[in-house]
């Protein structure tokens, strides 16, 4: 067995790793009782939490700081988002859950493989992604399979991208994304550099993104916290929560998801990524509350 490390949490900073990690921010993490056993980049971490102490092997202190955003100030963060009796409520149902920072391959990976997917069938195909195309890895003698690398993709023949369960559209994007990592690596490092408006139309712009994946991608893998994707969950919260009371006309769906957004980053400001994660995680106890 690996060594096993802890990590105490500052009093003052609020973390709840079960919250986190059952939210559906990231993929393939699973809980056996025990530990929450799942992957950061190319560790395969096993962690569990009690009370102010992470106890974890598989990985480092640095890794598992910056993949939970722990040296975010979250009593900030709530300071900010606070505005109204809604918020708190949210904040009060899901105190400690934090945003999780992604590998941008992976995350955008996961996006367009899961897209217009249900949970369940999307996790299924990116795990599914994993054992035909990932390296296999063995801990405690159990077998456990990395995310491929884009290099990975690229060398796949045909015949295993399709025994992936893929779309041939989807097939066809992500052959298109492991190239664009593979021969264009200033493409990513420019995605850093972009203002919020310029990243999410750059991610929108690549093949099977979606414009509400292109917000997730960019709060989960850029730190864009300004970000506040908008589906038809958080479309039906934001109705019932914030635009009962007021009498708008939508043209199009697509019209009615800008009002949304810019009505929740107006709010919210430059954490509406967190707003947004805390309205959804919280819905059902947030429209009895309401």
């Amino acid at each position: 067995m690996q060594e096993v490390k802890s990590y105490q949490l500052r009093p003052d900073q609020p973390f709840n790793l079960d919250l986190t990690l059952s939210s559906g921010q990231a993929f393939r993490w699973t809980h056996d009782g025990t530990w929450w056993i799942g992957y950061i980049y190319n560790d395969i971490i096993h962690i569990r939490q009690n009370g102010i102490t992470l106890t974890y092997y598989g990985s480092n202190e640095d890794v598992i700081v910056r993949y939970f955003s722990l040296d975010q100030d979250l009593s900030t963060i709530y300071d900010t988002i606070s505005i109204d009796n809604v918020m708190k409520q949210a904040i009060t149902s899901a105190r400690g859950l934090r945003l999780i920072r992604q590998d941008p391959w992976e995350c955008m990976v996961c996006h367009i493989c899961s897209n217009r997917s249900q949970r369940t069938s999307a996790t299924d195909r990116i795990t599914r992604i994993a054992e035909v195309l990932g390296t296999p890895a063995t801990i405690d003698h159990d077998l456990f399979f990395l995310f491929p690398t884009p290099f990975d993709i690229i060398n796949a023949s045909s015949y295993q991208i399709r025994n992936c369960n893929l779309g041939h559209s989807t097939h066809l994007h992500l052959i298109h994304l492991a190239d664009l990592f593979v021969t264009n690596q200033e493409w990513l490092q420019q995605l850093y550099r972009f203002p919020y408006q310029n990243l999410v139309h750059a991610l929108h712009k690549i093949g099977g993104v979606s414009k509400n994946a292109s917000e997730y991608i960019a709060f989960s893998a850029f730190g864009a916290l300004e970000a506040f994707p908008v589906d038809g969950h958080i479309r039906d919260i934001f109705r019932v929560l914030y635009l009962k009371d007021r009498t708008i006309r939508y043209p199009d769906q697509q019209a009615q998801n800008h009002i949304i957004q810019q009505e929740a980053q107006a709010r919210f400001g430059r954490y509406a990524a967190y707003a947004f994660e805390y309205l959804f995680m919280t819905q059902d106890i947030l429209k009895e509350f309401v």
